[in-house]
């Protein structure tokens, strides 16, 4: 599945109020989006944790600082796929190449295939100014935690 983009996270959202009335002001979706690039899981998982154990009360407007809090529950939580990114880590072909990534330093000589590899799995995407970068913020975060 492809990520959703900033409109699709917020008309995914927009159902929610559809049927609750619980509101999500606009900065608060654009963080969703911006912490998660889309990636669907995030995106609702993020909203799982926002609504239902963050502000259940659906005549609570979800703000972005709730957001925040959101993605540090799911950080530290490290539910099955958040865990699965920390494992990966472990595998020689993914730390040759975040490593260096995370302390901002060059690639080193690495085979395309294990780049194309990391991409295809969604854990980098290919930056439009060239190059490859970490999928989303989350992710940084947890491979932040993993080291």
């Amino acid at each position: 599945m492809r990520g959703f983009n900033a409109e699709e996270v917020a008309e995914l959202y927009q159902q929610h109020t559809d049927e609750t009335g619980q509101i999500f002001e606009p900065a608060a979706t654009a963080l969703v989006f911006e912490l998660t690039d889309g990636q669907p899981w995030l995106v609702n998982a993020i909203a799982r944790q926002l609504t239902e154990e963050i502000a259940p009360d659906p005549g609570t407007v979800i703000t972005p600082a709730m957001v925040e809090i959101a993605k540090e529950i799911l950080i530290r939580r490290q539910d099955t796929h958040l865990d699965s990114l920390a494992e990966r880590l472990r595998e020689d072909r993914v730390k040759a190449i975040i490593e260096p990534m995370l302390a901002g330093q060059e690639l080193p000589n690495v085979p395309n295939d294990d780049r194309q590899y990391l991409v295809d799995i969604g854990l980098l995407k290919r930056d439009p100014a060239g190059g490859l970068v970490i999928a989303n913020p989350i992710y940084r975060d947890v491979y932040a935690m993993a080291r």
